[in-house]
Formats: structure tokens, sequence, C-alpha cells
């Protein structure tokens, strides 16, 4: 709480389709929700699911590699994961979240080309 208003942690979303992973990173919560993507070097990717593009930068994590190293675990024998990281102090607060069907599989992407892009990422192990 700060002035009395709740903050609410950035949340940091990795997409993990096997060794590829992005990540969705969602600030100001509840004030002015906007949202990054970004690769796995933080280069900023324009692309949106539910909520604006940023228009400050989002500086990059200190603990950027070890949510990564994180999310690999988890993800390594799934076709796709989603790991949910809360961070504070740029230490890792919670993990939110693991989720296969992020918004149950029906958010729009936008540019609607990179929804194939993402489906190609996909690698269904038979």
């Amino acid at each position: 709480m700060k002035g009395g208003k709740i903050i609410i942690p950035n949340d940091y979303k990795f997409h993990c389709f096997g060794d590829k992973i992005f990540s969705e990173t969602i600030i100001d919560r509840g004030i002015d929700t906007r949202c990054t993507f970004f690769d796995e070097n933080w280069n900023p990717i324009k692309v949106k699911i539910t909520y604006d593009f940023a228009q400050k930068p989002i500086e990059k994590p200190k603990v950027l590699p070890l949510m990564l190293e994180i999310s690999r675990k988890f993800s390594k024998d799934l076709g796709y994961l989603r790991c949910d990281f809360y961070l504070q102090n740029n230490e890792i607060l919670h993990i939110g979240e693991l989720t296969f069907t992020p918004g149950g599989g029906t958010l729009p992407i936008s540019p609607r080309e990179y929804d194939k892009k993402l489906g190609d990422l996909w690698k269904i192990k038979a």
C-alpha cells in the first residue's frame, strides 16, 4: 500500500513453447494498465493481446535469467506453458500462475499474423 492505494507489482508472464520463450510484462495494473511483450533478450515486440502497449520503457529485471530458468524447468516437457511471476524490489515475490490456456484460449492477438507465428512455435509431441 502506498499513499492509501494498493500497489500491484508488475506481472511478468513467460510464454514457453519448448525452448522458445517470450515474455509479457503488465505494468500499472489498476491505474492505467499497459503491457509490453519482449523476446528473451528484452527486445520489445509490437504485439497486443489484452492491454495497450506501454508508453514508458520497462526496465529489464535483474532476475530475468532466473525467471527464464524457472520457466524452462516447469515447461521443458510440455508443448506450451505460461509461467507468471510477481517481483518486488527486483526479487521474485511469488509465482503467480502456471497455465496451459491463458484467457481460456479466447484472447485476440494483434497484429493478427502474430497468432500464426505463435502457433508455429507450438510443437505438439505425438
